[in-house]
């Protein structure tokens, strides 16, 4: 009678070792895919803390990308490896370590986080680039002398820059099918540059000369602009120089 009830013991029901098998493998993907997760995190936690140091400053929520977790909030930001958020009642600072938040509302976060680093980066590199760029303005001097049927007058492009420095700048002047370049030229920060174009008689019967500037910024930019200088016109003509893609040594030419 014991032996019975002992073999009976030792008997164990193959369908509860399948099920019990089954659930100790899900437990364990659960446990590698928690593992990945709190991997993830932590290193985009990481990340974020390095690029708030570069950028110097807290980064910016929304008020929306905390979602129904934290409803009527009046203002959001990631301050380190925290979510700080004020809400609209108590209007006290709260402060959350993003390690503690629910995984799918902490990717939410790091979501909306990009985004306002995409924007205040953008804001920062379009005001670097102002402050770099080229500001140049043009003006069409003829200069030299003349004696009785001598005239050795010659027109003098005088390149001025209130802007960052102009560098590897290139002039092409065009008239009647004819084109002279002159460059590459270095026009520094507030400077005033005198090229020699030609002589006069070069231009007769020409009323205005049609040039196109090409340049760089500090940081390799590229940049070009056109002008119709007028050859009786000394008027300071400033450029509209637009930003191109550039080549290995000269910016290509906007198109006509």
């Amino acid at each position: 009678m014991t032996g019975d009830t002992e073999s009976q013991q030792a008997e164990v029901n193959p369908s509860i070792v399948h099920e019990v098998s089954g659930l100790a493998e899900e437990f364990g993907e659960l446990l590698d895919v928690e593992a990945k997760e709190k991997g993830m995190r932590s290193a985009l936690v990481q990340v974020m803390v390095q690029i708030q140091k570069s950028l110097g400053e807290p980064i910016q929520l929304s008020r929306t990308s905390l979602g129904q977790e934290f409803p009527k909030i009046k203002s959001a930001w990631i301050d380190g490896n925290t979510v700080v958020f004020v809400p609209e009642k108590t209007k006290k600072q709260v402060s959350v370590p993003l390690a503690r938040l629910e995984y799918g509302l902490f990717m939410e976060l790091v979501g909306e986080a990009t985004k306002a680093i995409d924007k205040v980066v953008g804001e920062r590199r379009r005001t670097h680039l102002e402050e770099i760029r080229p500001v140049l303005s043009l003006t069409l001097r003829l200069e030299g002398g003349q004696l009785a049927i001598f005239d050795w007058r010659k027109f003098h492009l005088i390149i001025s820059n209130v802007g960052g420095d102009a560098r590897g700048l290139y002039i092409t002047s065009e008239w009647k099918g004819r084109s002279k370049r002159v460059g590459p030229l270095e026009v520094p920060e507030i400077y005033n540059m005198d090229v020699e174009l030609g002589s006069l008689y070069q231009f007769v019967n020409q009323d205005a000369l049609f040039l196109r500037i090409d340049c760089k910024d500090a940081e390799g930019n590229g940049y070009s602009a056109k002008a119709n200088m007028p050859l009786t016109n000394e008027k300071r003509q400033k450029l509209e120089l637009k930003p191109i893609q550039v080549g290995p040594q000269v910016a290509t030419p906007i198109p006509g």
